[in-house]
């Protein structure tokens, strides 16, 4: 929850109605929201998915998001942008103190956590449980009703009743009888004073009356359009939670449609601590019980590679010393197996119904040819296992290569040449029914591959 919060409306357009998301955010200043974007059938008669971009201007992270069912792609919203939030005020905390040798002090330790976290990726999933907590994709927040009335109650403020004030009887007036004279008229004032008064009174009560009558009809009806919208929320709320179980009743159903959308929601909750942005495609075949991924790993030019930062008195400036290459090349095959190996755990420990026996991983990098300078896209290495086999191994006592090896992966011999290699199998870009395996190197190195025979499921 968050301690001041604005919102933005991403609209976009569905089948029949306009679709919404909502961004919540205590610093939507610094929040890009993209558009709202539909995938549509065909035939245009049905929304297949929905899109979402959203961009961190401050901190410099961008997310595409998306997902089959609206009320899923808000629920990954309301996370992400929570995450953002949270991670914003550290960063700001952080910025106050940047400043000569404590900014390079603390560039360097952020530079040395990076360079750990990579090397601890899949000893890091081992320690949280990645099945989906059901009861957090529900929305049990309470409607926000006002505390009170922001108009004030109107208020007149009585006159004061006129005072008598006696005549001034000077020796003259006694002398020659002008005394009686002048009580009467000061009397006489007093009187039309006092009906006057009583007549300003009388307009003043009448019109508190009536300006007190209609205040009370504007605080009846805030009140009023509270109620009504209080009860248009708990019954959005309601139908949005019956969604989501009916959501969780297909996945244990094992429909396609929720089984692939629940392993989405699994690798979007991996949390990787920002040291690439995660993007993969998913297929399902039920009849198989298989699931594809096609995951876009990091490429070696993208892997954290600073290890110290120091600060030049005479210069003013920050400095930044880097690991060698070899080391660099070595991270990178490193984070790379343990990538394949944590996403193949988190998938096969988040089904608690069954669904998945099989995961084809394919990994693909994008890096630009040193040859063309440009950017190509090719598949460095493809796995497919089963849910026994993984089942038995110890992944806090792996070397992740020799273990990916074991489960007869298929990589070349160094992941930084980026050396295309045939996946395992492929994903079928025309229904969602998978392709049968053919003959691929299990290993290949420089282009010489070694058959083995993947057989057809």
């Amino acid at each position: 929850m968050f301690v001041t919060s604005v919102q933005s409306i991403a609209r976009g357009s569905g089948v029949g109605n306009m679709a919404e998301i909502v961004v919540r955010s205590s610093n939507l200043e610094n929040i890009s929201v993209g558009k709202l974007t539909t995938r549509m059938s065909a035939a245009g008669t049905r929304v297949l998915g929905y899109r979402i971009d959203l961009r961190h201007n401050k901190m410099n992270l961008y997310r595409e998001i998306t997902a089959s069912e609206l009320f899923i792609l808000q629920s990954k919203v309301d996370v992400l942008v929570a995450n953002w939030d949270e991670k914003y005020l550290q960063f700001k905390a952080q910025s106050l103190f940047r400043t000569g040798k404590d900014a390079a002090d603390d560039l360097t330790a952020s530079a040395q956590a990076r360079l750990e976290a990579l090397r601890n990726i899949l000893r890091h999933t081992l320690t949280v449980d990645d099945a989906t907590d059901c009861e957090s994709l529900k929305d049990y927040t309470t409607y926000p009703m006002p505390d009170r009335f922001s108009e004030r109650q109107p208020v007149s403020v009585a006159e004061q009743e006129p005072v008598y004030v006696p005549p001034n009887i000077s020796f003259l007036d006694w002398l020659f009888g002008y005394k009686a004279a002048k009580i009467s008229d000061a009397e006489a004032r007093h009187t039309s004073n006092l009906d006057s008064w009583r007549a300003r009174e009388v307009q003043r009560i009448a019109a508190q009356g009536e300006s007190l009558a209609t205040w009370e009809k504007r605080k009846e009806a805030f009140w009023s359009s509270h109620e009504i919208k209080k009860a248009e929320f708990l019954e959005d709320q309601m139908k949005k939670n019956a969604q989501i179980d009916t959501f969780l009743a297909s996945v244990m159903e094992g429909d396609e449609k929720a089984v692939t959308e629940h392993a989405a929601m699994v690798l979007d909750s991996s949390d990787y601590q920002d040291l690439f942005q995660k993007t993969f495609e998913i297929q399902y075949d039920a009849g198989s019980k298989l699931i594809k991924i096609a995951y876009e790993l990091p490429s070696l030019d993208n892997m954290p590679k600073t290890k110290l930062v120091k600060f030049v008195k005479t210069t003013g400036e920050l400095s930044e010393s880097f690991i060698s290459d070899r080391e660099q090349r070595a991270n990178f095959e490193s984070a790379i197996y343990q990538i394949c190996l944590r996403t193949l755990h988190e998938l096969f420990e988040a089904d608690e119904d069954g669904n998945i026996s099989k995961i084809l991983f394919n990994g693909y990098v994008t890096a630009v040819d040193l040859r063309t300078g440009q950017a190509s896209r090719s598949c460095i290495l493809s796995i497919l296992v089963d849910q026994e086999t993984f089942s038995k191994i110890d992944l806090g006592r792996v070397d992740p290569k020799v273990c990916f090896k074991s489960l007869k992966g298929v990589s070349a011999a160094t992941l930084a040449s980026l050396t295309a290699i045939p996946p395992v199998m492929n994903m079928n870009r025309e229904d969602k029914r998978f392709i049968d395996g053919k003959e691929v190197g299990s290993t290949i190195d420089e282009g010489k591959p070694c058959k083995h025979v993947v057989g057809g499921l």
